[in-house]
């Protein structure tokens, strides 16, 4: 009889993993293995990992799977009660001591589908249950060759609810032995995220496997719905602060360029006007390759990945800006602008660089959960920006001077960003050569590429297209207002 131990570990410190090797090792098992399934760098959930070990398992011709979590302790004579419930149950657990509450398995509320671990004592060692906790879980290999594999897109949560349901409705029984005891730490108790997944799992759950008549009462519940999002959001102030502040910064952005559109329309000629949108389309045109799809994939994929991995990513980013820049002064002199245009764009490229710095001080700042710092440098950046080219209109220095503040202005902008990016690693940033990582990068992100793209070159040949006879028109209609 073969016995095969799956711990899903996610960052789990090497001396806790060394533990959980000596505890399987002192159960004193003749025949066993130990899958450790390490999802910390792989961005893969709780259920793919698990299903992982067990396709390995049925390779290896498993009986039975002892589906554990990394933050349990074994009890001590854990091993001889381990398979006692095998008579009784496809799918079974034990007596799980929790925080110095003991729970036997668990139950669902037969009104709104969500699952609660049971405290009371059965009467009986084994007793029926609706389904085990996660934290440890007996299948037998019957049980997967009949219901399969746990359901992946749970990610986090309710996958154990899912798999014994689904095994309950197969015919299989499911039920705790409770005397076959161990400790569960619940280390994943401080999970900021742990709120957010149990509400958005239980209503899978409950469209997934709920009655007719379930999921009707689910309607009269959505005010009680509501409100316990809005806990949740309130709960986790980080994710409410981060919301409004970039929120709050787009709109207040936004409202400033309006602003400095307006004093550019009143207090330069028709000419200089022409020439300042030319200059800003040209440069618009290719920044969406400046990002590369990369704000996208950091977000999506950093957070299950080492905090080193970002110098990969900031080291791409940093090529892009300087093939950006170099792309754009070419696309200049090919289409046959005028030496001052030309020259003019390459002084606002600079914002190219400075965008590529801003965009990854939001990435590491949307990882630490500190959006509200990018928002409130970009909005200071923008109030500076509006005053100071305002005065320079004001006081008539022409175009030329106007661009070369620009261009100061958005050096200086991407030096302050590069600062606060080298404070957020302590001084530690490091810039890697690594095109193999880089291009495996812009596999995955090249979708969000070609969205920024085509809406950049709608947005660059429209005002290619209509600055010449809309830009006197504007004019005129600011002066007599």
């Amino acid at each position: 009889m073969k016995i095969g131990f799956i711990i899903v570990l996610f960052h789990t410190p090497e001396n806790e993993v060394k533990r959980l090797k000596k505890e399987v090792i002192l159960l004193g098992l003749k025949n066993y293995t130990l899958y450790l399934i390490d999802n910390t760098d792989t961005g893969k959930g709780y259920a793919q990992g698990v299903n992982e070990g067990l396709r390995k398992g049925l390779e290896e011709k498993v009986d039975y799977f002892v589906i554990a979590n990394p933050d349990i302790s074994l009890g001590e004579h854990f091993a001889k009660k381990l398979l006692d419930g095998r008579d009784h149950f496809g799918i079974w657990g034990g007596a799980m001591k929790q925080h110095k509450i003991t729970y036997y398995g668990g139950e669902l509320d037969k009104r709104r589908v969500s699952g609660g671990l049971v405290r009371r004592k059965p009467a009986s060692r084994f007793t029926f249950v609706d389904f085990v906790s996660g934290a440890l879980i007996i299948v037998s290999v019957k049980t997967v060759q009949v219901i399969g594999y746990f359901d992946e897109g749970y990610g986090m949560y309710y996958e154990d609810v899912d798999y014994c349901t689904k095994a309950k409705k197969a015919g299989l029984k499911v039920g705790v032995d409770t005397e076959l005891k161990y400790h569960h730490f619940e280390t994943s108790n401080t999970s900021s995220n742990k709120d957010w997944y149990l509400f958005k799992n239980r209503l899978k759950f409950l469209l997934k496997h709920g009655s007719v008549k379930q999921k009707i009462w689910e309607i009269f519940y959505i005010p009680k719905t509501i409100l316990e999002f809005l806990s949740i959001i309130f709960k986790h102030r980080k994710f409410l602060r981060n919301f409004t502040s970039m929120s709050l910064s787009s709109v207040l952005n936004r409202f400033l360029t309006f602003l400095l559109f307006i004093n550019l329309v009143k207090l330069l000629p028709p000419s200089q006007y022409g020439q300042y949108v030319l200059v800003w389309a040209h440069v618009a045109i290719l920044m969406p390759l400046l990002d590369l799809g990369t704000t996208t994939y950091s977000i999506v994929k950093l957070p299950n990945q080492k905090e080193t991995a970002f110098f990969d990513i900031f080291s791409l980013r940093l090529l892009l800006s300087a093939v950006v820049f170099l792309s754009t002064l070419i696309l200049a002199f090919f289409l046959h602008y005028e030496k001052q245009i030309i020259f003019y764009v390459a002084l606002t490229g600079a914002a190219i660089f400075a965008n590529s710095m801003s965009g990854s001080f939001l990435i590491i700042s949307s990882l630490k959960q500190k959006l509200h710092l990018p928002s409130i440098v970009s909005v200071l950046f923008q109030i500076v920006v509006i005053i100071t080219l305002t005065l320079t209109l004001f006081l008539r220095y022409g175009i030329g001077p106007l661009f070369s503040l620009i261009c100061i202005l958005y050096v200086i902008y991407a030096f302050i960003n590069f600062v606060l990016i080298i404070k957020e690693f302590s001084g530690k940033l490091k810039i890697r050569f690594a095109p193999i990582i880089w291009k495996n990068i812009i596999r995955e992100s090249y979708v969000y590429v070609l969205i920024g793209m085509f809406a950049g070159i709608y947005y660059g040949a429209d005002i290619f297209l209509e600055r010449v006879g809309n830009c006197w028109d504007i004019f005129c209609r600011v002066q007599i207002l």
